[in-house]
């Protein structure tokens, strides 16, 4: 154990791109450019979200750290931002690690506001998130 009361084990992160796969078979381009929005149902998009919200529910009954990232407008990642599933996530589970990597902080224009967001979701967690951003594209 560590100061902090973590295990200085290894540790286990699940990590979902929260795919929108219900366009694939559509889609003539490779999955990682923009979906067009004729492709996307709300309905089916919301029940993936519950989806994956609940597999992340069950990380955390489980143990296992929860990862998320963004990317934009992509069949192969519904999360457009980071900072609103792990706000839900700080709030609904108890014991795991959060970890948002993945923002393009260069494409922020304030990135006060975006400090703020990650202060506030820690605090709601109890000290349990993590970040790692990138640069992004100019």
């Amino acid at each position: 154990m560590t100061s902090n009361g973590q295990s200085s084990g290894m540790q286990v992160w699940h990590f979902s791109e929260m795919a929108y796969h219900p366009a694939w078979p559509q889609l003539t381009e490779t999955y990682r450019v923009l979906i067009p929005s004729r492709l996307y149902d709300p309905k089916v998009g919301a029940d993936l979200y519950h989806r994956y919200l609940d597999e992340w529910a069950l990380c955390d009954e489980l143990g296992i750290n929860i990862m998320t990232n963004e990317h934009h407008a992509t069949a192969t990642c519904a999360d457009s931002v980071c900072t609103i599933p792990m706000a839900i996530l700080a709030r609904e589970t108890k014991k795991v690690r959060l970890l948002a990597l993945g923002m393009p902080i260069g494409n922020r224009n304030d990135p006060i506001r975006i400090a703020e967001e990650y202060a506030m979701i820690d605090v709601i967690s109890r000290g349990r998130l993590e970040m790692g951003f990138v640069k992004g594209v100019p």
